[in-house]
């Protein structure tokens, strides 16, 4: 009979049945015919379903104020009320995240508030500065020194501080009156006093008349006083002789030497004038200053003793007392000098004989300038180098100072034209191409000329000896002359051996079959021979160029020759195409396949080339006779051959018998034999005929035959590599594993394997149907396989549901297979398991969720598909599949994380609090024990435990 499909909300798992299974509470399916549990989809985190068959995605939400975290939840009890201290105002929330901690300022103090307003403001006088406070205790009242007038404050620098100059000593004051101001004579200059005693007593030298002041007032400058904690402005002026420059001070500075002060209540001392000094201190009168004595001035104010007179420098005298500055000492006059300091009368002296001073106030004698170099003085006191006198020309004076007319003479080879010359280097000394004798002379028209043939490059020179002859290979026909580059180099093709020659003349000609290409040479060695293949007849060659070259065909190995008859001529069986040849080595042989007989032969034209059919090995032949005929079988057509090898071999299916022949004619044709056939090509314009082998691929059974067409291609499956083949099983068949489809194949290249995924058991295979597929559940990655069991089954943890193919699929994440040869699909890793890789063997691949977690379906991807257990909770076993395996912290516990492993991992409630329900999520959740109680233990599940 007709089969119905399962309804949305319902399924059937096996085959004949007579109704359908309905999805179960905490699920819902959308779908008809359904055929597994695993189609009935989970109600999502935040809902939960208490039907059975929920045909669509209508899972009820939980209430505002709760959250629900888990997949699959089949009751209103997984909706946990929010914390105290949170809110939450949305159905359907899946996390405690979603509960919105109360803001700073604020508390709250039930279970599943729905609104901000349940949160509620902490009182003035308080602050609380966390997120999601649980009850009014947590709100911290302002400290000593503070005071709030507002609600709802959230730190403590909510609280305002007191002001400055006045404390406050109670906590959670709620107005600024409650500030006590610093009393008279005190003060305060920070914020936030908390007790009496930060009020501070005014330091001495200060004061303060009124109440809550943050400061004191100092006394004036040039007063002071010592007490502590003055009420009244009772500041002393400080006496006379005495100052005080700042102000809040407790003592007077007396003034010191070199000061004085009159007057009371003085913020300075006055100093004594320039030209004076005072040795004492304290002093109250100017006349107590005293004056500077003579000799001596002073220009600053306020010293402190005599020593800060100034006495006047050497080259002055002073004769009067309190002077105030250098400018009252006077200077002695030009002419003369003055060392000591401090002189009280005009005692100057006069420079002495010899030196002059143009200055006034010199200190020293040495400060009387000597006269220059070059002259003397004999007189005292001279004020101007224009005393001094000059010393006469032709003499000269090193000595500065000097006292008397001797001045020394200029030596011999120098002169000196002026007068006043201070160094003996100042006399010029005479020129180059000169001497003199005599000493003291007075111009350079004193100095000797050097003779002809000589040269003189000093100066200075005192004698005829000092002027050189020119050298060997020069001449130089003047006087005078001051280098040697005024010797005047003998010309090319020339030499000289003698030194001092006076004219060109005195050089001597290099001889015939000779040259000389450089000036100034000295010796005949000088003069270089006509290189071998060249001559010349002259004497007094300048240059190579007039060496002259041997001819064409002929040679020259000897140097310096003076006749063209000194050039040979070149051997037969040889050529020379080039002038000045040096040796016979230059004379080329004639080339192979080519002779000649002559002497002097100047081209290779002369060379003569072997006739047709013939042929010349080696170089330089000197007769026809040395040429060789081409062997039997062989044949040359052309002239000069020089081997064997350019005699031509008769084509194949010919022959000849004689030496020597010149034409492919001469070659006489035979039939071709099984596996050739007869071709032609065309030589020198001549058709020839020749026996061809079949190629690669083909056979021919017959001989005598004509043209390629008669060679046979070998038949598909077939091939043939060799060739000349004369019989159809010469062809060879393709292998097993392969197939081949054409005609005429060379190569067993030419047989192509069976692809990847098939096999082929028999040889000569004509196309690819005769490859047959691998069955399902196998595998071939490789080609030209030869039989069925090269399929390889798929491995554990793979399979193939095809024919035909190359790899085996892996089993997907979250499943694994066993077994070899599979099929089809792979088993699903069972509930409280997952699985993250692909290809797994063994249900042992499955892991285990860990503790702290649960999973509740099959074939779960990755540890992301374990929940981890909701805060306040913990597990501590592997493999957990539903959320009920997750236990709740005990009373007077809570836990701070999601996916706890075990128990310790629950913190217990400090002392001073208790909490009452199980699986507490917080550390606010633990309450304050109330007033007027405590409670020194931990982890305390009720209120009725704290004592009173």
């Amino acid at each position: 009979r007709d089969c119905g499909a399962c309804g949305a909300g319902a399924l059937q798992t096996g085959e004949g049945a007579t109704r359908c299974s309905l999805c179960g509470p905490g699920t819902f399916q959308t779908g008809e015919g359904m055929a597994s549990f695993d189609n009935c989809s989970l109600c999502n985190p935040g809902t939960f379903s208490t039907l059975f068959g929920l045909p669509n995605a209508t899972c009820q939400a939980c209430d505002i104020g709760t959250y629900q975290t888990i997949f699959g939840a089949n009751s209103s009890a997984f909706c946990v009320q929010c914390f105290p201290g949170t809110y939450q105002s949305a159905l359907g929330a899946s996390s405690s995240s979603q509960c919105t901690l109360c803001l700073p300022g604020t508390f709250g103090t039930g279970l599943g508030m729905v609104h901000l307003s349940g949160c509620i403001l902490c009182g003035a006088g308080t602050y609380q500065s966390g997120l999601g406070a649980n009850g009014s205790s947590a709100c911290r009242v302002c400290s000593a020194g503070t005071f709030q007038t507002g609600v709802g404050m959230v730190s403590p620098e909510n609280c305002s501080k007191c002001s400055a100059g006045t404390y406050q000593t109670g906590v959670g004051q709620v107005a600024a009156g409650a500030c006590t101001p610093c009393t008279a004579g005190r003060y305060w200059t920070g914020v936030g006093a908390s007790a009496a005693n930060n009020c501070t007593m005014c330091p001495s030298g200060t004061f303060q008349t009124g109440s809550g002041s943050a400061n004191c007032s100092l006394c004036l400058a040039g007063r002071y006083h010592t007490a502590f904690g003055l009420a009244v402005a009772g500041c002393l002026a400080c006496p006379a002789g005495q100052f005080q420059h700042e102000a809040g001070s407790t003592s007077c500075v007396t003034c010191s030497i070199g000061q004085f002060q009159s007057g009371e209540g003085s913020t300075f001392c006055s100093l004594c004038p320039a030209g004076t000094f005072l040795t004492s201190v304290g002093s109250s009168s100017q006349t107590t200053c005293m004056k500077c004595g003579a000799g001596t001035f002073q220009t600053g104010s306020g010293i402190g003793s005599s020593s800060g007179c100034s006495n006047c420098s050497a080259g002055f005298y002073q004769t009067g007392e309190g002077m105030v500055s250098s400018a009252n000492c006077t200077p002695c006059v030009a002419g003369t000098y003055q060392p000591d300091i401090g002189l009280t009368r005009p005692d100057c002296l006069p420079c002495p004989a010899g030196r002059f001073q143009t200055g006034i106030a010199t200190p020293s004698p040495d400060s009387c300038t000597s006269c220059p170099a070059g002259t003397f003085q004999t007189g005292l006191g001279m004020s101007d180098v224009g005393n001094c006198t000059a010393c006469n020309a032709g003499t000269f004076s090193s000595v500065l100072g000097l006292i008397g007319p001797t001045c020394e003479y200029c030596t011999a080879g120098t002169y000196q034209t002026g007068t006043g010359t201070p160094r003996r280097e100042e006399c010029t000394l005479c020129p180059p191409g000169t001497f003199a004798t005599a000493s003291g002379l007075t111009s350079s028209f004193n100095c000797s000329l050097c003779d002809l043939g000589t040269y003189q490059t000093g100066s200075g020179m005192q004698n005829l000896a000092s002027c050189t002859f020119c050298g060997p290979g020069t001449f130089q026909s003047g006087v005078g002359m001051s280098a040697v580059s005024n010797c005047v180099l003998c010309s090319k093709g020339t030499y000289s051996s003698q030194a001092g020659q006076t004219a060109m003349s005195d050089c001597t000609l290099c001889g015939a079959g000779t040259y000389q290409t450089v000036l100034g040479m000295q010796s005949s060695i000088s003069c270089t021979g006509c290189r071998a293949g060249t001559f010349s007849t002259g004497q007094g060659m300048a240059s190579f160029a007039a060496c002259k070259p041997c001819g064409v065909g002929s040679y020259q190995t000897g140097t310096g020759m003076t006749d063209p008859g000194d050039c040979s001529l070149c051997g037969a069986g040889t050529f020379q195409t080039k002038l000045g040849l040096s040796d016979s080595g230059g004379c080329s042989l004639c080339y192979a396949g080519t002779f000649q007989s002559g002497l002097g032969a100047s081209s290779n034209s002369s060379c003569v080339a072997c006739g047709l059919g013939t042929y010349g090995t080696g170089l330089g032949m000197v007769n026809s006779s040395a040429c060789e005929g081409c062997d039997v079988g062989t044949y040359q057509s052309g002239s000069g051959a020089t081997g064997s090898s350019d005699c031509q071999v008769c084509p194949p299916g010919t022959y000849q018998s004689g030496i020597g022949a010149t034409s492919i004619s001469n070659c006489t044709f035979q039939l071709c034999a099984a596996g050739s056939y007869r071709a032609q090509t065309i030589q020198d314009s001549v058709a020839i005929s020749y026996c061809q082998t079949c190629p690669a691929g083909t056979y021919q059974t017959g001989t005598g035959m004509e043209g390629s067409e008669k060679c046979q291609m070998c038949s598909a499956g077939t091939f043939a590599s060799g060739t000349g083949l004369v019989n159809s099983v010469d062809c060879a068949q393709c292998g097993r594993g392969t197939y081949q489809t054409g005609l005429g194949m060379s190569s067993e290249d030419w047989c192509v394997g069976c692809p990847e995924g098939s096999f082929q058991s028999l040889v000569g295979a004509t196309s690819l149907a005769w490859c047959l597929l691998c069955p399902a559940g196998t595998y071939s990655s490789r080609s030209a396989l030869t039989s069925i069991s090269n399929c390889t089954l798929c491995d554990a943890g793979t399979f193939q549901t095809g024919l035909g193919f190359s790899n085996c699929t892996k089993c997907s994440v979250g499943t694994y297979s066993t077994g070899q040869g599979i099929v089809s699909g792979c088993n699903l890793c069972g509930v409280g398991a997952y699985q993250s890789g692909l290809g797994m063997t063994r249900s042992t691949d499955c892991t285990l969720c860990g503790v702290g977690t649960f999973q509740t379906g099959l074939g779960q991807i990755g540890s992301a598909g374990c929940s981890l257990c909701m805060v306040g909770t913990f597990q501590s076993g592997l493999g957990a599949t539903a959320p009920g395996a997750c236990i709740a912290c005990s009373a007077g516990k809570y836990g701070t994380g999601s996916g706890m492993a075990d128990p310790s991992t629950c913190l217990a409630c400090v002392t001073g609090t208790y909490q009452s329900v199980a699986g507490a999520s917080a550390s606010w959740q633990c309450l304050a024990c109330p007033p007027g109680t405590f409670q020194t233990s931990t982890g305390v599940a009720l209120s009725g435990d704290c004592t009173k």
